[in-house]
């Protein structure tokens, strides 16, 4: 044989090797797994849909037993859904498994999110009276459009620190916003 042709088919032969090692040394998942990561992903996204829901609906509440009861359960159900998310992104990451669909999709109920909880407060904005109200929560709508953008201009590849980054704004919403309403409350009452 031809020393340039065994050279030539030896190399031909490692390259091919090393692809097809390479091909099957990725990981690949099965049907049911990628399965049970979109649905855990949509059921997911609804829950944090839910809680979003659920928090704009304590924010409007009257003060009482009623909203720190809710409030609890609220956090008792955010917590969890913190923990199951970072479960199951940890596990998908695990397992090198990434949906750009999916990601995609969030970004779309993100900047979904976003957008209703901004409609939501230029609808109290305008039917407050006191500029007081007005300029607080005009602050906290600066503060949804600054995120709005930022999702909005994303890659997929960000998604998860625009969701925490959005979780992170809800819940200091959520804290800022009964302490604000005590001192609005105190000072009209003189």
């Amino acid at each position: 044989m031809n020393k340039k042709l065994l050279i030539t088919t030896t190399l031909s032969v490692s390259v091919l090797l090393i692809t097809g090692i390479t091909l099957f040394a990725q990981p690949k998942l099965s049907k049911e797994k990628k399965e049970f990561y979109n649905n855990k992903i949509v059921e997911l996204n609804n829950e944090n849909d839910a809680i979003g829901q659920e928090t704009l609906k304590i924010v409007s509440m009257t003060d009482g037993i009623e909203k720190e009861n809710r409030k609890k359960e609220l956090r008792e159900r955010e917590d969890k859904y913190n923990r199951e998310s970072t479960e199951i992104t940890e596990k998908i990451q695990q397992d090198g498994y990434v949906n750009d669909e999916k990601i995609l999709d969030s970004n779309a109920k993100l900047v979904k999110k976003l957008d209703k909880l901004r409609k939501c407060l230029e609808w109290d904005i305008s039917s407050y009276e006191d500029q007081e109200l007005i300029d607080y929560d005009t602050k906290q709508q600066k503060k949804i459009n600054v995120l709005l953008e930022k999702v909005k201009k994303s890659d997929d590849s960000k998604f998860s620190e625009l969701l925490e980054e959005y979780n992170q704004m809800i819940k200091l919403f959520q804290k800022e916003r009964p302490i604000f309403e005590e001192q609005y409350r105190k000072n009209h009452a003189k």
